[in-house]
């Protein structure tokens, strides 16, 4: 998903816009044109609905359609249905905490999170890699590209496939 699918996805969530199907009541035609309508439902989820805050920091969509949400209480994941957060004392979780970033990569679908330590982590499934904050302490949000996520990090331009690699 390039950089403008992710912003607008992200417009859409905070304007409490999701596609149909989610715990929605019609979207309101004087503020939506007809034919952008079609299909979509407004809603608007808070603390209320399970986000463990009602801001978030940066929002990614994986494969399955799972939105995956950076807050500073923790990384959550939203199924269209239910939120669940991972906080800094959950085991699943491993320390994630005041999360600002979230991206997942183009072709492996492994979700990349920055916290606001500057630590760098790849989650896989169960694989969790936590790189050198010192080394890759990231200075600049992700960007995606068509098979691999870009970043400033203190060691230069980073580019990410499969590990990160300076490019400049």
């Amino acid at each position: 998903m390039n950089a403008i699918c992710r912003l607008c996805v992200l417009l859409l969530l905070l304007w409490g816009v999701a596609p149909r199907g989610a715990r929605a009541r019609p979207a309101p035609e004087a503020c939506i044109e007809p034919e952008l309508a079609a299909g979509w439902v407004a809603d608007h989820w808070t603390t209320d609905d399970g986000l463990p805050l009602d801001h978030l920091n940066d929002l990614a969509v994986d494969r399955h359609g799972t939105a995956w949400i950076a807050t500073y209480d923790g990384l959550v994941r939203f199924d269209g249905v239910d939120f669940h957060t991972f906080r800094p004392g959950d085991p699943e979780a491993s320390g994630l905490d005041r999360i600002l970033n979230v991206a997942v990569h183009p072709s492996d679908g492994s979700l990349w999170i920055i916290d606001q330590h500057g630590t760098l982590v790849r989650l896989s499934g169960e694989d969790r890699e936590t790189l050198d904050p010192e080394r890759w302490g990231p200075r600049q949000v992700f960007a995606v590209g068509p098979d691999a996520l870009w970043l400033v990090t203190r060691a230069g331009l980073t580019r990410i496939r499969r590990h990160p690699e300076v490019v400049a």
